[in-house]
């Protein structure tokens, strides 16, 4: 996402509580990026009860470039059920015909989840290359005493990295970015100073020469800050978005799992691989085993490998390169021989080709407690999702735990025929073997809708088992092959 190197803004004029509040850090519209691109931005909601209550929010904007929360503007809206999509909402909600800042939303009663989509125009004008912009929550925010680590940052001929920093407590801070190499070595430093609310941009920091990095920030002062890092590849333009983060990768039973790790086709041409990051943040070496767990096969080791203090290791296309797989899918498990397992971040980047030899791809998080659901819980929600003649959209379920789970998954949205109709999908049920990892493609096909389907919503839960599981979807550009990674949020009772 481009912004003039060191550019400063602001979100709201009043604290936060992320606890009630999304704070969204990149909305644009028509805004000028390098090499021509120009970007705007979708934003989606939905009401986090399950029993879809609507729901009154205040939404306010502050352009980049406005500290302080000064210029802020506000408006109310109805967060309708099952969901609310926001197409460029910079101009058709605010009525700026061109600009960049951050939203921040408050519900008015109960609670609401968000995600935005940053895109640019395809090549020739067709399709489209984006990113997902989660909103920031506690989790991802560091404040004095804390440490935020960016696991990836890429470098070289071939990408750039932007990293955007937010400040979100209405108070000044200090923030340090150490850049570490793969040996963890430090190879340089930057601080800026956030007044309060207030935005900053690096752009194309790294040092001459360094391909893969990664950011290790810390804070002093009164404020909190949220980070996010764009990795654009030169070639394509596309961006992968890396959260700073300062939660363990773990599950809720100590496991280390990657999901969705691929090597193989797809649809139109395509051809998946994927790429793995591990930073080991702690003072003392990791020694890890790799094992594959995929849907159809027992579990494969891998040749266990060490990870230096502070250092990052870099696993390209590892089902062929650590487990001599042509093709296939599935999780990737670390089980922990020696060291802290609570100091490890890591990251997954799942890509394809396009004809300029330049790669179009997504990010794929690690398996984390805060992201599961089990039996007995009512479930997780993902929304943003499209089935039309421009996208199409896959499901992506991992169990975490080890024991088997059957998982049920359902959809609702309005007819794109008749906008006073509601779709409501069958339910589809699905078993899931302990650590097993199963894709749905085109997942709205197979629930059953075969027009195009607008504001959909689908729910995954837990209906037996011991298990727990996590999910994502991939919302893939007919046109180009780009792929978004849209999140899942866990439903309230």
């Amino acid at each position: 996402l481009g912004s003039p190197p060191g550019a400063k803004g602001g979100v709201s004029p009043h604290a936060v509580d992320v606890q009630l509040v999304r704070v969204v850090p990149a909305v644009a519209s028509n805004l000028s990026g390098m090499t021509g691109s120009t970007w705007s931005s979708d934003v989606f909601l939905t009401n986090l009860p399950s029993k879809l209550l609507s729901n009154i929010a205040s939404f306010t904007l502050t352009p980049f470039g406005n500290p302080n929360g000064t210029g802020s503007l506000n408006i109310r809206g109805l967060v309708k059920a099952p969901m609310l999509a926001l197409a460029s909402p910079v101009t058709t909600m605010f009525g700026q015909n061109s600009g960049f800042g951050a939203l921040d939303i408050r519900p008015e009663g109960g609670a609401v989840a968000t995600w935005a989509r940053v895109w640019t125009t395809g090549r020739d004008g067709k399709g489209t290359y984006g990113q997902e912009i989660p909103a920031y929550d506690n989790a991802s925010l560091v404040a004095q005493g804390d440490v935020g680590i960016v696991p990836v940052l890429l470098g070289g001929e071939a990408y750039r990295s932007n990293l955007q920093f937010t400040e979100v407590r209405g108070a000044a801070v200090t923030a340090r970015l150490t850049i570490r190499d793969g040996s963890g070595n430090d190879v340089g430093t930057r601080d800026l100073t956030l007044a309060p609310f207030e935005q900053r941009t690096l752009q194309r920091f790294l040092p001459s020469g360094l391909a893969v990095a990664y950011g290790e920030v810390r804070v002093t002062g009164a404020g909190a800050i949220g980070a996010l890092a764009s990795l654009v590849d030169n070639f394509t333009n596309d961006p992968t978005t890396v959260m700073m983060t300062k939660r363990p990768s773990l599950t809720s039973t100590g496991k280390l799992i990657v999901p969705g790790i691929i090597r193989g086709d797809g649809a139109l041409e395509t051809s998946w691989r994927s790429d793995v990051w591990i930073v080991n943040s702690a003072a003392t070496p990791l020694t890890v085993t790799p094992v594959l767990y995929t849907a159809s096969a027992a579990p494969r080791n891998a040749s266990a490998f060490t990870i230096a203090p502070r250092a990052q290791a870099t696993l390209r296309d590892p089902l062929q390169s650590l487990f001599g797989l042509s093709s296939g899918t599935g999780a990737l498990f670390l089980d922990v021989k020696s060291g802290d397992a609570s100091a490890v971040r890591m990251i997954s980047r799942a890509f394809t080709m396009d004809s300029t030899g330049g790669t179009l791809g997504q990010a794929v998080q690690p398996a984390r407690d805060t992201d599961e659901v089990k039996n007995g819980d009512p479930g997780l929600a993902l929304f943003g999702l499209a089935r039309n003649r421009s996208f199409r959209t896959n499901l992506q379920i991992q169990e975490t735990t080890g024991s088997p789970v059957t998982v049920e998954v359902a959809a609702t949205g309005t007819s794109a025929n008749s906008v006073s109709v509601t779709l409501t999908s069958p339910r589809t049920n699905a078993p899931l073997q302990g650590f097993g990892f199963i894709q749905f493609t085109d997942i709205l096909g197979q629930l059953g809708f075969t027009d195009e389907v607008i504001n959909p919503r689908i729910t995954v839960k837990v209906i037996s088992g011991s298990g727990s599981v996590i999910a994502y979807a991939s919302m893939i550009d007919s046109a180009t092959g780009d792929a978004t990674t849209v999140p899942s949020f866990r439903l309230l009772q």
